[in-house]
């Protein structure tokens, strides 16, 4: 659990860093799914959930529950909803969209990075 939760940021960031490249091929199927996977992949780790498993809604249970800011949780469903709606379209988008996007995933886990504290 610990171990998980401290390197989150490090694994969501080379997801970041993944889908910047496969938009620079303009893959963004590729992207999408790389911007997902870190999101959802950080939270999980972040909330000691099973990322397999972890839906939305329990996510977002959980954010409210440790009491973070209404903004924040607010922001993480925002984000999971469009990364969801770019996985499975991809031509509902476009690179520079998608580029947007991965910006705000950064600044998202940044934030959740200040927000989430270790729970044991």
């Amino acid at each position: 659990g610990r171990v998980k939760f401290r390197n989150a940021r490090g694994r969501a960031q080379a997801l970041v860093k993944e889908a910047d490249a496969a938009l620079t091929r303009s893959d963004m199927k590729q992207a999408a799914v790389a911007l997902s996977r870190g999101l959802q992949g950080y939270v999980s780790a972040k909330l000691n959930l099973d990322e397999t498993g972890i839906s939305l809604r329990n996510a977002l249970a959980e954010l409210q529950a440790r009491q973070l800011k209404v903004e924040t949780t607010d922001r993480v469903r925002e984000l999971w909803e469009s990364l969801d709606l770019y996985q499975f379209s991809p031509s509902q988008t476009t690179v520079d969209e998608l580029r947007t996007v991965a910006g705000k995933t950064s600044e998202l886990i940044g934030q959740l990075e200040k927000e989430i504290l270790w729970k044991s």
